[in-house]
């Protein structure tokens, strides 16, 4: 799995060729998908009696 850092360097570079998403704004899809998959895999695990 790509590290935290890769993802918003590729969404960065792959964006600003295009000229439509800035550093900040690529950040913060990065960390509001993370959250979601963090809040996901909780679910899992408290649904599975893990937790």
């Amino acid at each position: 799995m790509k590290e935290l850092s890769e993802i918003i360097q590729e969404l960065v570079d792959s964006s600003n060729s295009m000229n439509q998403i800035d550093s900040k704004t690529a950040i913060q899809y990065v960390v509001e998908a993370y959250e979601a998959g963090m809040d996901k895999a909780k679910e899992l695990i408290k649904d599975s009696g893990e937790l």
